[in-house]
């Protein structure tokens, strides 16, 4: 009779432990769906802060709130002022201060004066950038300024932006090529 007295009181503490178990678990996974459910109601409002400002952009007759009006104080540089005096089809009344080099896709490329297609190869970066230099240099339209500016670049900086392992592949390249 103890003896079962025992093992029923063993088993009753054994469920309150496992339904304190239970309630625990249950208590995270509301707190979780709690957490879900406020995550996706702030980004729903992101999401109707971005439309909205995108609405107001693109509507042809906005009239601006007073809180749309920036002030721009006089000696302030128009951002897109700075944009527009870059070039990638320089001429001779330029006057060029910079060479950047950048990775774009080769149809945004079309109207530039230097440019390479990089495709996927076996050329290492630093290789592919001083083949690709090297056709630029050789170019037979290339001015002094140019070749100043284009020899100025650092080979590490300008292998920072291609992917690794390409091949340069260009009209340039193989001209060079063939010469020697």
């Amino acid at each position: 009779m103890r003896l079962a007295i025992l093992q029923s009181a063993e088993r009753e503490t054994k469920k309150r432990a496992k339904l304190k178990v239970q309630k625990k678990q249950e208590e995270e996974k509301q707190q979780r769906k709690a957490e879900q459910l406020q995550k996706q109601q702030e980004y729903k409002k992101r999401q109707q802060d971005a439309a909205k400002t995108a609405n107001k952009a693109n509507m042809v007759n906005y009239v601006p709130d007073d809180e749309d009006i920036v002030e721009v104080g006089e000696n302030s540089v128009d951002e897109t002022g700075v944009l527009d005096t870059l070039t990638g089809l320089p001429v001779e009344e330029d006057t060029l201060l910079y060479a950047i080099p950048f990775c774009a896709p080769y149809s945004v490329l079309q109207n530039f004066k230097y440019k390479v297609k990089l495709i996927p190869g076996s050329t290492k970066r630093g290789k592919a950038v001083k083949a690709a230099l090297n056709s630029f240099l050789f170019d037979k339209l290339i001015t002094q300024r140019e070749k100043d500016l284009l020899k100025s670049l650092k080979d590490v900086d300008m292998s920072r932006n291609i992917p690794g392992k390409v091949k340069v592949t260009s009209s340039q390249v193989h001209k060079n090529k063939s010469r020697r």
